[in-house]
């Protein structure tokens, strides 16, 4: 189950950046400054909900399903495997149909992820809109930051799980490969392969949750933060991609 909601999460998160280019195209602003969106204090729990809530908006629309269906394919042209990865962005309706049962009970997702039980994330909300000492207009960047070490630290958690690990895998396995047809064996190889590099690759990432988030652009990089970055030699392209998230 854990595996299912993962993945869901992941491709919230890339929805997001459809829905962005989509209001940009369209000439539409929020309503709400985000000073005051920060004031009235919207909890993690009810933030997570309507992200899903508008994800599964998102995938009824074909507009906006193609709109991030050319943001993935964007995504394939920077792996080693392009042919495999544009397969599966084409099929891509195919396999969200398996989520449509999840999306209906956003609470529920919300609490597998830990975002309704964790109460780390709301504490920090609340501390920094009532005793932060930064301007107004930074208010909001400094809530997204804390709640991204939070979020990075607890990815990091279950990513290092071996049980966790495994249930992603039979999951992608038995969900992904097993509808690629012909490339169902390919994909299981990869998957065999490249699984294990790609989580050792991403617990570094996490090693440092406030250089992560600051390399995604959710957190402001101090002058240290930018030796750190210098000296771990951390490549550009592992993290760029997330540059275009709207969280």
């Amino acid at each position: 189950m854990m595996a299912k909601f993962v993945l869901i999460f992941g491709l919230m998160v890339l929805s997001s950046a459809a829905l962005k280019d989509l209001m940009l195209k369209e000439n539409k602003t929020p309503k709400e400054s985000s000073v005051l969106r920060a004031t009235t204090f919207m909890n993690t729990c009810d933030e997570c909900q309507a992200l899903i809530i508008r994800f599964a908006e998102t995938i009824k629309n074909p507009e906006k399903m193609e709109e991030l269906k050319d943001l993935l394919r964007m995504l394939c042209h920077q792996t080693l495997h392009e042919y495999e990865c544009r397969v599966f962005v084409n099929e891509l309706e195919h396999f969200l149909q398996k989520f449509e049962k999840y999306l209906k009970d956003p609470k529920k997702i919300c609490e597998h992820l830990r975002l309704c039980s964790n109460r780390k994330i709301d504490q920090f909300r609340r501390i920094d809109m009532i005793y932060g000492k930064k301007k107004n207009e930074n208010v909001e960047s400094d809530l997204i930051c804390d709640e991204c070490q939070l979020a990075a630290d607890e990815l990091k958690h279950s990513i290092e799980d071996e049980k966790v690990q495994l249930r992603l895998k039979k999951f992608i396995s038995e969900e992904i490969c097993v509808r690629l047809g012909e490339l169902r064996g390919k994909c299981d190889l990869l998957l065999e392969e490249f699984l294990p590099e790609v989580i050792e690759e991403l617990d570094k990432l996490l090693k440092n949750t406030k250089a992560f988030c600051a390399d995604i652009g959710l957190c402001k990089r101090s002058i240290d933060q930018y030796e750190d970055t210098e000296n771990d030699a951390i490549n550009p392209k592992d993290v760029s991609i997330f540059a275009n998230f709207n969280f």
